[in-house]
Formats: structure tokens, C-alpha cells, sequence
């Protein structure tokens, strides 16, 4: 039997297209369809998230930017921003983003509408994070509620 794998490997050494290696980046790129249609804002399947988005990143760089770069002011700037985005109106005036899920997806996207370079880039970036955090957090709490027998944690631990 290790004969067989033996062969196998030596006949797959000896195939041409085989030997050539493709880097990660590139096999990722053939894989996803990046075409300039799927790439650009406002098009494709998620035409509206896009432009609540892009409403939603403009209105991000009209807020005023840290006053120092002192964690507290910092953090005043990341809560800035999620304010922002909980109290955010699409056309109609209701909320734009009512959901976590809509909340992450829009920050991701905003994020992704920024370039690293950009000074809204990293604190947008704790933001997203800290929603996809919240996100987990609320999804473990419901899976122990759903899986408990009504009795909190706390009272079992003791």
C-alpha cells in the first residue's frame, strides 16, 4: 500500500502544472469574483447596504477627530461612532441599522469603502470589531439560555 502512495506521488512530481506554485493571494483572487461590477459601491445584490453605507462614511468623517491621542479621547471618538451608527436614519427616518447584524455589516463595508492610510481608519476599525464582539457575546447568551433549564449560571456555580 505504501508503494501505491509512492508511485502516485512520483507521477504527480513529474506533471508540470503541478510543480508551478501559486501564491495564497493569487489563488484567492481566481477563486472570488472580484470584477469591477462586484467590486464597485452601489451595485450588485447589496445596492442599498452599499448606499447606506457610503451615507453612513460620510457622515463618520464630518465628526471631529480625537482631540489627543490619550486612550480616554480615543475611546470618546470609537463611542462617537457607534452613537452615530445606533442613532443613524435612512431615507424614511427610521433607524437605517436596527439589527447587529446590520450594524456590523455596515461598518465592515464602511471599512472596507476606507483607505488604511485614512485617520478614520482605526478607530472605525475598533468599532467593527467591538460589534462583531457584541454580536458573539449575544449569540453565547442566548445558546446558554436555550440550553439552561431556566437556573442562571451564577446560582449553579455556587
Amino acid at each position: 500500500m505504501i508503494h501505491s502512495i509512492i508511485n502516485n506521488a512520483i507521477d504527480a512530481s513529474a506533471n508540470p502544472a503541478i510543480d508551478a506554485i501559486v501564491p495564497l493571494q493569487q489563488r484567492l483572487a481566481d477563486a472570488s469574483p472580484t470584477s469591477s461590477a462586484a467590486a464597485a459601491p452601489g451595485t450588485g445584490p447589496n445596492a442599498a447596504l452599499d448606499a447606506q453605507a457610503i451615507a453612513l462614511l460620510a457622515a463618520l468623517r464630518q465628526l471631529p477627530p480625537p482631540a489627543s491621542n490619550v486612550p480616554a479621547d480615543k475611546q470618546a471618538h470609537i463611542d462617537a461612532i457607534a452613537k452615530l451608527l445606533r442613532q443613524f436614519k435612512n431615507s424614511n427616518g427610521a433607524p437605517a441599522f436596527i439589527t447587529l447584524e446590520q450594524q456590523r455589516a455596515a461598518l465592515q463595508r464602511a471599512l472596507a469603502l476606507t483607505s488604511p492610510e485614512e485617520p478614520l481608519h482605526t478607530p472605525l476599525t475598533t468599532a467593527t470589531m467591538s460589534a462583531v464582539n457584541l454580536q458573539f457575546q449575544m449569540k453565547q447568551w442566548m445558546q446558554d439560555v436555550m440550553l439552561s433549564d431556566g437556573t442562571p449560571s451564577e446560582f449553579q456555580n455556587w
